[in-house]
C-alpha cells in the first residue's frame, strides 16, 4: 500500500540538494564491512511529498530541491540521499516529486520531473530508468497487491495530463489510459487492494485560443482497464491530495478544505485544513489549520491538531517543531502516519520534516531545513587560512592554523559575504544592510543602512582601505575600516552580477546578467572597455584577474555555461577554457596557470588556464556554489551541498579528497575525512551524525559505537598539516593518526541500560536511582560478536557524572584488566546487574525536573545508549542555604630544589584569591596554600593540597594538616549548589610518556634530569582526577598557570567525550569542568619581571578586571558588554588576551624578563619563549552551566522614552570564539 499524501509544490525553482555522506556518486555501493558516518541533511526546499515504509521503520521525503531522502524513523538518521539529473526540464529546475517503497520495500520509485528511477534500497543503487511514460512526473503511486506501478505528468503544452501503469517487473511496457480531458494530476493514490486508482487532478471546462479553463476533480478509476468509477464535482480551487481510508472512504484535498467521503454512501464530511492526514485505521485525523497564531517566541505555535474521526473530539495538540531556534515560522505543508499509527511525519514548506512519537508525546526526530545563505565561500590565506561559511543561523569564521571557529548570528536577509585580503574582517550584506565583523572576535564593526536594496556582489581591495558593492546597476565604494560611503559610479548595465580587482589593485572589473564586461580603473576615471555578451543568455557568475593582470577569466551561466579568457589590456577574447554541462557559479585562479570552475552539474573542474585543457574533475552531490584556492595552489576548497570539501591538488590531475566542514542546526558543527574520523564541538550532535555499515545498510548506529577510534579531536588542523607535509604527507598523516581497530572485528552489540526508579530518599536532599544493565545480545551481527555484558556504569546528575560503578582506582589501560575491574557481573539467578545509588540533589528557586542519565560499556568499550530519566520533580525551596564558592589557590616560590624557585607564584595565588573574593550570591571560602622560600613556611605540600580536596570531598579533616592556614577550618564537603575554583602557580612537567605533574614544594631535591624515581613526589595529573573525583560542586574551574600545562588535560590519546578512560581530561569533561592552562602541553608559561606575577594570572587578575577606558567603566574581560561579568568570560579572556599580552612585551611594549616555570628547562625553552606567544589551552566542557557572576556594572538611568536592548539580544550579536576542530 502506498503510505503517502503529497502536495503539489507551490513554486518552481533552483536549489542545492543536500548530501549526507562523503560518495557523491550514490550508485556506487561501499566495500565489504566499511563504516560510512552519515550527516543528517534536510532539504532546502519545501517537501513535496512522504512516503512510509510497510514496516515503519523509515520514511522517504522529496522535495523541489531535487532530492529524495531515505530516513530511519526512529534515529532521525540519513540512510540515503537520491538525486535527479541537474539541470533543467522544459525551463523548469528538476526536482523530486512523489515517491513509493515496491517490491516489498527492497525498492523505491521516484518521479521526478525527468522522468521516474528505480532505485535499490539497501546500498542506493540505479536500478532502471522507466521508459514509456511522461518524462515530467506530477505524481507517483504503487499497489503492492496489484504489483502496479502509476505515473501521471504533463505532455507538451497541447496535450495536458498523462496517465500510465505498468506492471513492476523486468522488461514491464508502459500502459497509457486516456485521460485528455483532464489538464494536469497532482496527486494519486490506490486502494488497498489495487482495484481502485484516485486522482485529484484539473479538468478542462474551456480551451481555446486564449488558454484553457480548468476546475478540481477527484475521480476513481479502474486501473485494469481505466473505466470511471466515480467523479467527484467541486466547483473551484486546486486538487491536491487524494488518500484511500481502507475499501470504503477517500480523503482528498481542496485548497484549505479536507473532505472525508463515505464511497458507498457519498456522505461527504469537509474540514478547515491547509494539510491533513488519516491514519492507516481511519480512527485519527490530522489536521493544520493554517498560518500558525504564535508568540515571539514560538513557543505557542502549534503543528497540528489530532482528532478523533469517530467522535471528533481533539486527542492532542502537536507543539510547533523546531521553536527553540527557528527566526520565522514556516507552514506545514503534508502529514503522513506511519503504516502503524505510532508515528505521524510532518513536512515542511521550507524543507524541515519532523516526526512525531504518539505513545512517547514528543518529536522523535527534528530535522531543520537547510536555509537559503549567503551563497559564497569566503577564504583568505594571506596571514594565515580562514574561511567563512553559511550557518543555519548566520555565518562562521573558520581559522584553519589554529582551529578556532567564530559563529556570527547575522541578518537573516543576508545574501553575500566576503573576507578581507587579510583575514581580519568580514563583510556581509543584504536588501537592505551592510556590516562588517571582525574575524576572530565576532564583534559587529559597523553597519550601513540605506538605498542598497539587490545587494548582488561584493569586493574587497586588494591592498587599500576601500571595498565595493553593486546593486542593480551602480557601484558603490566604502572606507572598509568605518563604513563611510565615499563614491557611487554609475555603469548604464543592466543588473550587474559579479565584481572582480585586479591583484594590484589598479582595475574592477564588473559583469552583468546579460553577459556584459566593463572595466574600469579602481578607484576614479572614465571605462577602459566593454566585452559585449558571448551568445544568448550568458550571465556573467564570475570574474577573476591573473596574478599579473594581464588576463581576465570570466565565467558564464543560464544557458551559455562556458568560461572565456581575455586580454585585460584591451578587452579581447583569447581563448575558451571549458564548459559545464549547466550553469557555471564560480571560479578560482591559482598558481602555474591552475584554473578551477564550479557548476550547477554537481562538478567542479580543473583546467590549464592557459590552454583550456581539462585536468581533473569533481562530482559533488549537489551544484557547486563556490570554490577557492590556496596561494600555493595545493589546496581546493569547494562548497556545496551545504558543506565544505578541502582538497589536496599537490597533483592536479589526481585530486585527493581531505577533510568536509558541516555546519549543522542548534549551532553544531561537524568535521569528516573520507576515512570515517570526525570531530564536532558537541558530541550531543541532536542526531546529525550517524554510522552505516554496508553490511547492515538500514541500521544506523549512533556516533559513540565507533568514537573510540575515529572521534579525533582538532582533526582539521592535524589533518591539514599532516596533508601537507613534505617530503611525505601519507608518512605524516599515518603518524598523525595511527591505524585503528577495523571496525568489521568491533563488537557493535551494547548491554541495555535502564533507570529503573528514581525516588526520594528518607535522607533528605537526596534521591535513590536505581540502575538496570542487561546484557545485549543481536544473532544477526555477522562478524559472530552477538553478545556483551556491561561494564563500567556512569550516572548523571543533570549532564553531570556523579556516581560510578564498580568505584575502582583507575588502572592500566590493558583491556583484559578493565574488563576484570569494572565488569557488571549479575547476581546469582539474575538476568541483569541493578545498582541503586544515593544522590544529592541541588535546591532550586523555581519548581524544575532533575534529569537522570545513565550509561554503561560492552567488553570492548563500546558505549551503550544514554538511559534518561526526569521523573523526579525538585520543589522549589523559597528560602535557600546561601551557597559556598570555595576558592583554592596554590603559589610556589620555594622549592626543596633551589634551582626551581619561582619569585611571583605566591604572587599569582593571593591575586586570584583576591579577583574571586565578591563572587556574586556566593559565601567565598578562600583558602591560598602559599610555599615561600624558607621550608618553614611551606603550605603547598603534596600532603596539604590532597587533605584539602579531601575535606571538599566530605573526608575527616586531619587536625596534623593545613593548621594555620586562614579559612581552612570552613573547608566542607561541597554540593551541587556550590562552585570550587582551584587555581595552580607553579612548575608543570610533562614525562616522556605524556603524562603531567604539577611539582608540590616538597616535590624533592634537584638531580639534574629528572628521573622516574622522582615522580611519586610530584603530584600526576592521574592522582589529581581521583582527589578531585568524589568533588560533587555543581560547577567546577581549574586554572594551571605552569609549563606544559595544556598536557594536565591532553595527555596521549585523551579524547573529550564519554570514553570511561582514566586521566583529568575526561573527568573535566564527564564532571562538566573548564580547565585554563597557561600553555599548549609542549609549550611553556613564563612569568615577568615587569609585571611581577605570570602572564596568565596578569592578564585575569589585573587586565580582565580594569576597565575598557577611562569614559567606558565595563571591564575589558567583559566580551558581550552588558555589564555583567561571569565567571566563564573572565576565563576566556585569559584565553584570548594572553597571547598578545606577550606580543607586547616581546616587542618592547613591556618590559619582559623570561622566568620559567620549567623545572627542566632544556635547551629548547628560551628559543620557545622567543619564537611564539604564550598560547593558553581552554578546555570548556561546562555546556554552558559556569554561570556564576563575578561583578556587575551599575548600569545608569537611561534618557526617558529610549528602550535598553535586551542583553539576550546582545550575547547572540557578540558570540565567543570557540575551539575548533
Amino acid at each position: 500500500m502506498h503510505h503517502t499524501l503529497k502536495r503539489a509544490a507551490a513554486a518552481l525553482g533552483y536549489a542545492l540538494c543536500a548530501g549526507g555522506a562523503w560518495a557523491a556518486d550514490s550508485a556506487a555501493a561501499p566495500p565489504a564491512a566499511r563504516a560510512e558516518l552519515s550527516i543528517a541533511a534536510a532539504h532546502r526546499q519545501g517537501i513535496s511529498s512522504l512516503t512510509w515504509s510497510a514496516d515503519s521503520q523509515r520514511i522517504l521525503s522529496t522535495s523541489a530541491d531535487n532530492s529524495a531522502r531515505l530516513w530511519d524513523a526512529g534515529s532521525g538518521a540519513l540512510l540515503r540521499v537520491f538525486t535527479a539529473t541537474g539541470g533543467f526540464v522544459r525551463g523548469y529546475s528538476n526536482r523530486m516529486q512523489d515517491a513509493a517503497f515496491v517490491d516489498a520495500d527492497r525498492q523505491l520509485a521516484i518521479g521526478a520531473t525527468d522522468g521516474t528511477r528505480l532505485w535499490n534500497v539497501a546500498d542506493g543503487r540505479l536500478l532502471a530508468t522507466l521508459d514509456g511514460d511522461t518524462d515530467m512526473v506530477s505524481a507517483l503511486a504503487a499497489s503492492p497487491a496489484a504489483h502496479l506501478i502509476a505515473t501521471a505528468g504533463n505532455g507538451a503544452p497541447d496535450q495536458g495530463a498523462r496517465l500510465f501503469l505498468r506492471l513492476h517487473r523486468p522488461g514491464a511496457a508502459a500502459r497509457e489510459l486516456d485521460v485528455r480531458d483532464l489538464h494536469q494530476i497532482d496527486a494519486l493514490a490506490f486502494s488497498p487492494d489495487g482495484t481502485r486508482l484516485a486522482l485529484a487532478a484539473a479538468a478542462i471546462t474551456r480551451a481555446g485560443p486564449g488558454g484553457v479553463a480548468v476546475a478540481p476533480a477527484v475521480r476513481i478509476i479502474d486501473p485494469r482497464d481505466g473505466r470511471l468509477l466515480d467523479d467527484i464535482k467541486l466547483p473551484s480551487g486546486t486538487a491536491s491530495a487524494v488518500r484511500f481510508d481502507g475499501d470504503a472512504r477517500l480523503l482528498y484535498q481542496v485548497d484549505r478544505q479536507v473532505f472525508l467521503r463515505d464511497l458507498g454512501s457519498g456522505r461527504t464530511v469537509a474540514y478547515a485544513a491547509n494539510a491533513a492526514a488519516l491514519s492507516a485505521d481511519g480512527a485519527v485525523l490530522a489536521l493544520y489549520s493554517g498560518e500558525p497564531s504564535r508568540s515571539a517566541d514560538n513557543t505557542e505555535a502549534s503543528a497540528a491538531a489530532l482528532y478523533s474521526v469517530a467522535g471528533g473530539q481533539l486527542l492532542e495538540r502537536l507543539p510547533w517543531a523546531g521553536a527553540e531556534y527557528e527566526r520565522t515560522v514556516n507552514p506545514v505543508s503534508l502529514y503522513a502516519f506511519s503504516p502503524d499509527g505510532h508515528r505521524l511525519a510532518i513536512g515542511f514548506r521550507d524543507g524541515k520534516l519532523a516526526i512525531w512519537d504518539r505513545a512517547r508525546h514528543r518529536y522523535s526526530s527534528v530535522l531543520p531545513a537547510r536555509p537559503y545563505g549567503p551563497l559564497h565561500l569566503a577564504l583568505t590565506d594571506r596571514s594565515g587560512t580562514r574561511a567563512v561559511l553559511p550557518t543555519p543561523n548566520g555565518i562562521a569564521v573558520w581559522d584553519l592554523d589554529n582551529g578556532r571557529r567564530v559563529a556570527i548570528d547575522i541578518a537573516p536577509e543576508a545574501e553575500r559575504i566576503a573576507i578581507s585580503p587579510d583575514g581580519t574582517q568580514v563583510l556581509a550584506g543584504g536588501s537592505a544592510r551592510l556590516a562588517m565583523w571582525d574575524a576572530a572576535t565576532g564583534r559587529q564593526r559597523w553597519s550601513a543602512a540605506g538605498n542598497i536594496g539587490g545587494l548582488a556582489a561584493l569586493a574587497f581591495h586588494p591592498s587599500e582601505d576601500l571595498l565595493a558593492t553593486a546593486t542593480y546597476s551602480s557601484v558603490y565604494y566604502w572606507k572598509a575600516s568605518t563604513g563611510q560611503l565615499r563614491q557611487t559610479r554609475a555603469t548604464g548595465l543592466h543588473s550587474i552580477a559579479a565584481l572582480a580587482y585586479s591583484g594590484d589593485g589598479r582595475l574592477l572589473a564588473i559583469g552583468d546578467e546579460l553577459g556584459e564586461v566593463q572595466l574600469y580603473p579602481a578607484r576614479r576615471g572614465p571605462r577602459r572597455y566593454t566585452i559585449a555578451p558571448p551568445g544568448i543568455n550568458a550571465t556573467v557568475t564570475g570574474m577573476a584577474f591573473s596574478a599579473d593582470a594581464r588576463q581576465l577569466t570570466v565565467t558564464y551561466g543560464n544557458g551559455y555555461n562556458r568560461t572565456l579568457v581575455y586580454d585585460a589590456v584591451n578587452g579581447k577574447q583569447l581563448h575558451p577554457a571549458g564548459a559545464h554541462a549547466a550553469a557555471i557559479t564560480t571560479l578560482a585562479l591559482g598558481a602555474d596557470d591552475l584554473l578551477v570552475t564550479g557548476g550547477e552539474d554537481a562538478i567542479a573542474r580543473i583546467w590549464n588556464g592557459r590552454t583550456g585543457a581539462q585536468r581533473a574533475s569533481i562530482a559533488h552531490s549537489g551544484a557547486v556554489q563556490a570554490v577557492s584556492l590556496s596561494a600555493d595552489g595545493r589546496r581546493l576548497f569547494t562548497y556545496a551541498d551545504y558543506n565544505m570539501r578541502v582538497w589536496d591538488l599537490s597533483d592536479p590531475e589526481r585530486p585527493r579528497a581531505v577533510l568536509r566542514f558541516d555546519e549543522l542546526p542548534f549551532r553544531r558543527w561537524a568535521v569528516t575525512d573520507p576515512e570515517g574520523r570526525f570531530d564536532t564541538g558537541d558530541l550531543d550532535t541532536g542526531g546529525a551524525l550517524h554510522w552505516l555499515m554496508s553490511d547492515a545498510p538500514l541500521r544506523p548506529l549512533p556516533p559513540e559505537i565507533f568514537m573510540r577510534d575515529y572521534f579525533e579531536p582538532r582533526l582539521a588542523v592535524r589533518m591539514l598539516a599532516c596533508s601537507m607535509a613534505r617530503p611525505d604527507p601519507a608518512a605524516a598523516c599515518q603518524t598523525a593518526f595511527p591505524a585503528r581497530a577495523t571496525v568489521a572485528s568491533l563488537n557493535r552489540v551494547r548491554p541495555v541500560v535502564e533507570i529503573t526508579q528514581v525516588r526520594p530518599s528518607s535522607e533528605p536532599g537526596y534521591a535513590l536511582v536505581r540502575v538496570a544493565v542487561t546484557p545485549g545480545t543481536d544473532p544477526t551481527q555477522t562478524n559472530r560478536k552477538t553478545r556483551s555484558d556491561g561494564y563500567d556504569l556512569h550516572l548523571f546528575r543533570d549532564g553531570q557524572l556523579v556516581q560510578r560503578w564498580p568505584q575502582h582506582p583507575d588502572g592500566n589501560d590493558d583491556p583484559g584488566a578493565w574488563r576484570l575491574r569494572t565488569h557488571l557481573a549479575p547476581r546469582a539467578g539474575q538476568a541483569r546487574f541493578e545498582k541503586e545509588f544515593s544522590v544529592r540533589l541541588p535546591t532550586t528557586a523555581h519548581e524544575r525536573p532533575v534529569e537522570f542519565s545513565a550509561y554503561a560499556f560492552n567488553d570492548e568499550r563500546v558505549k551503550s545508549a544514554t538511559a534518561r530519566d526526569a521523573s523526579l520533580v525538585l520543589p522549589a525551596t523559597p528560602h535557600r542555604p546561601r551557597p559556598k564558592a570555595y576558592v583554592l589557590s596554590v603559589g610556589i616560590n620555594g622549592y626543596a630544589a633551589p634551582s626551581r624557585a619561582l619569585r611571583f607564584a605566591v604572587n599569582d595565588a593571593r591575586a586570584m584569591s583576591r579577583a574571586l573574593a565578591g563572587l556574586e550570591g556566593y559565601d567565598v571560602v578562600s583558602v591560598v596554600l602559599a610555599s615561600e622560600t624558607a621550608p618553614a613556611s611551606w603550605q603547598a605540600t603534596k600532603a596539604n593540597i590532597r587533605e584539602a580536596l579531601a575535606r571538599l570531598a566530605g573526608a575527616d579533616a586531619d587536625p596534623g594538616r593545613l593548621a594555620g592556614v586562614p579559612q581552612a577550618g570552613q573547608l566542607a564537603r561541597a554540593g551541587p549548589d556550590d562552585l570550587l575554583v582551584l587555581s595552580f602557580s607553579s612548575h608543570g612537567y610533562t614525562a616522556p610518556d605524556g603524562s603531567f605533574y604539577l611539582l608540590p614544594s616538597d616535590s624533592g631535591p634537584d638531580q639534574g634530569k629528572i628521573e622516574a624515581a622522582a615522580l611519586p613526589g610530584f603530584i600526576s595529573s592521574d592522582e589529581l582526577s581521583a582527589w578531585l573525583g568524589p568533588i560533587d560542586a555543581g560547577q567546577v574551574a581549574m586554572i594551571i598557570d605552569a609549563c606544559h600545562a595544556g598536557a594536565a588535560v591532553e595527555q596521549t590519546g585523551f579524547k573529550p567525550g564519554p570514553m570511561g578512560d582514566r586521566g583529568l581530561g575526561q573527568l573535566a569533561y564527564d564532571k562538566g569542568m573548564l580547565i585554563l592552562a597557561a600553555s599548549q602541553g609542549d609549550d611553556v608559561a613564563m612569568e615577568s619581571g615587569r609585571l611581577r606575577q605570570g602572564l596568565l594570572t596578569y592578564v585575569l587578575a589585573r587586565d580582565g578586571l580594569a576597565p575598557v577606558s577611562s569614559t567606558d567603566p565595563s571591564l575589558r574581560a567583559d566580551h558581550d558588554g552588558d555589564g555583567q561579568l561571569t565567571l566563564a568570560e573572565w576565563l576566556r579572556y585569559g584565553d584570548q588576551r594572553t597571547p598578545g599580552l606577550y606580543e607586547d612585551l616581546r616587542h618592547g611594549r613591556l618590559k619582559i624578563e623570561y622566568v620559567g616555570k620549567d623545572p627542566d628547562p632544556g635547551p629548547d625553552f628560551y628559543r620557545k619563549a622567543l619564537r611564539r606567544a604564550q598560547t593558553p589551552a581552554l578546555f570548556d566542557f561546562t555546556r554552558g552551566r559556569l554561570t556564576a557572576v563575578m561583578s556587575r556594572l551599575a548600569e545608569p538611568p537611561l534618557p526617558a522614552g529610549v528602550t535598553p536592548l535586551p542583553k539576550k539580544i546582545i550575547r547572540q550579536q557578540i558570540p565567543y570564539p570557540e575551539r575548533g576542530p
